[in-house]
Formats: structure tokens, sequence, C-alpha cells
């Protein structure tokens, strides 16, 4: 038996409001350590690391 995964089109998704994990400023932050960590190393990875 075989799978095969499809995603919806987005007409049928159902859209919920939800509060945001963490602040605006914590987010900001983030993204900017991770535009930093990936212009300053060189070795390529497979994930993102803080």
């Amino acid at each position: 038996m075989s799978w095969v995964i499809r995603r919806r089109p987005e007409e049928e998704w159902v859209k919920l409001p939800t509060p945001p994990i963490v602040d605006e400023a914590t987010w900001e932050r983030v993204q900017q350590r991770l535009a930093t960590n990936t212009s300053a190393n060189s070795w390529p990875t497979r994930r993102k690391y803080l």
C-alpha cells in the first residue's frame, strides 16, 4: 500500500485566529541572530541553530 500526501487547496483551509507564541520583539531578535549566524558561518548546515 502506498501513501500519497497532497496539500489541500487554500480555499479548503480552515483558518482560526491564534495568539502568537512569542512577542514581536523576541521574534525580531531571533531573526537577526539567525541572519548573523548564517552569514558568519561558512560551513553548510541542514538545520538552523541559534
